[in-house]
């Protein structure tokens, strides 16, 4: 049965002409209540024409509907904006062939795969007993806010997937969620967790160009693509174990990100690839991969200490002046540093005299006419030898280089460190934003922000160098003191 709640109530008497204040009476009653349809499973075919032909915002579906029913909405009037389902059964259904998706047999409770993939609707009022929400049940649709209703268990992939108008979503259960629900919502700002997620699923909110990934600290698993292309500045990634391929690539505002030192994390390919804002990715305990940030490389110096540089990981990465690798490093990869264009040095101080193993082409696109990289190699007085008689870090011009890291600086900022016993004096002529103090092992022994104008560091190790980093000005400065 279907009812318009959108009839001449009559009766009401106003000063107003009598044709006007009917149509007054109409238009509210319409706006407010809308359409109701009363349904029993497999008839909602029978009482179609009035709601594809409605004029109504709003639609209310109630009684018990099945998978032949639901079918049917996507090609539901666009001027319905407003579909409320609460007061709706979803029964099961089983068709005696498979339907066009693949499938034969549909749940009780179950939003069907594509429902309103397309439509109009700006808003959804669940069933209150819903369980799953099909693929793609509600993608490309004109939502505007969603919240998942706490009976849900499974939200399956795509399900709100390219609904540009979304702008906040709640999910309130620990549902299983599949890849790319919220992909290419590129109105998104605002998802709330309700419940303590541990594991962000595959592209979740891949192409969300305006979602600031602000990651819960419950999480520890983060999949493939996960925060791709979206908008966020700093991350804290402290409490993650698993990062997956190219889960922060493409951030065009990244260029911090927080890491633990002692957590072992395990990452896939090209996590940090093409984030050109990305300043410095602290030491973490774990391999580096392939492409993990590859083209991302803002700031003028990279210090490295982890044992194994993946292939192309820091390729093209044109702003980077300077590399520190750290006594841990043993292996680096294929092109690793492929086009640092504006590499001059290497700075590979160790205690031992055991050269890291290098591929032929890890330095590849930074060699001159004769085959040589004019790029000074800084290595431990006394292992030159070791280092010159070496095929590929002899071809760097190798020496003991008792400079600092860094010796220029663009523009009239004037950073300055020094060491006294155990402490190291630090000043600028501009205020300084970071300080990082260093081992040459890649330790962090010392950090500290918004340090005004100067600082003094204490109690440091006085028996080794350490690398001071420091960013004031709009500037980055590196040094090593002895």
């Amino acid at each position: 049965m279907i009812r318009n709640n959108a009839t001449d109530r009559g009766g009401r008497k106003n000063a107003l002409p009598i044709l006007l204040t009917i149509g007054l009476i109409m238009v509210y009653t319409a706006t407010a209540m809308g359409l109701s349809v009363e349904l029993t499973p497999g008839t909602l075919s029978e009482q179609w024409p009035k709601l594809k032909n409605c004029t109504d915002e709003t639609v209310q579906l109630t009684g018990s509907a099945d998978v032949t029913d639901l079918v049917l909405l996507k090609e539901m009037s666009r001027n319905v904006k407003t579909l409320d389902m609460s007061g709706l059964k979803i029964v099961s259904y089983t068709y005696s062939d498979i339907d066009n998706i693949g499938r034969s047999e549909y749940a009780a409770d179950e939003i069907p795969a594509y429902m309103l993939m397309g439509s109009s609707i700006t808003k959804i009022i669940f069933p209150q007993e819903l369980k799953i929400i099909g693929e793609g049940a509600f993608a490309d649709s004109e939502l505007t806010e969603v919240e998942i209703p706490a009976t849900v268990s499974k939200i399956e992939a795509g399900a709100f997937s390219r609904c540009r108008a979304l702008q906040k979503a709640v999910l309130t259960s620990e549902a299983q969620i599949g890849k790319g629900i919220f992909k290419d919502c590129v109105s998104l700002t605002s998802v709330e967790f309700k419940y303590s997620i541990t594991s962000i699923p595959e592209s979740m909110f891949e192409g969300c160009s305006k979602y600031s990934a602000v990651i819960p600290s419950s999480v520890t698993v983060i999949g493939a693509k996960a925060y791709r292309g979206t908008a966020a500045e700093d991350l804290n990634l402290i409490s993650v174990e698993n990062i997956g391929k190219f889960a922060f690539a493409d951030m065009s505002s990244l260029s911090g990100v927080t890491l633990s030192q002692t957590q072992y994390i395990t990452m896939d390919m090209g996590v940090f690839f093409n984030d050109p804002q990305l300043l410095q990715l602290p030491t973490f305990s774990g391999d580096i991969p392939a492409l993990m940030a590859a083209n991302s490389q803002k700031t003028g110096d990279l210090m490295i200490n982890q044992p194994m540089i993946g292939e192309a990981a820091y390729a093209d990465s044109p702003n980077v002046t300077t590399l520190t690798l750290g006594a841990n490093v043993n292996s680096i990869g294929a092109n690793a540093f492929r086009n640092l264009t504006s590499l001059t040095l290497v700075d590979v101080v160790r205690k031992i005299d055991v050269t890291p193993q290098v591929d032929a082409t890890s330095f590849s696109g930074l060699e001159n006419e004769e085959g040589r990289y004019n790029i000074k190699l800084n290595v431990t007085k006394g292992t030159e030898g070791t280092w010159s008689s070496h095929p590929v870090w002899g071809l760097f011009e190798v020496g003991n280089f008792d400079t600092g890291i860094q010796e220029t600086l663009p523009g009239e900022v004037k950073i300055n460190a020094r060491r006294a016993g155990d402490s190291v004096i630090i000043t600028s002529s501009e205020e300084i934003e970071n300080i990082e103090i260093f081992g040459l092992n890649g330790t962090t022994l010392y950090q500290s922000r918004n340090a005004g104008k100067g600082l003094t560091a204490e109690g440091l190790d006085t028996a080794n160098p350490l690398v001071v980093r420091i960013v004031s000005g709009g500037v980055v400065k590196v040094l090593k003191l002895r």
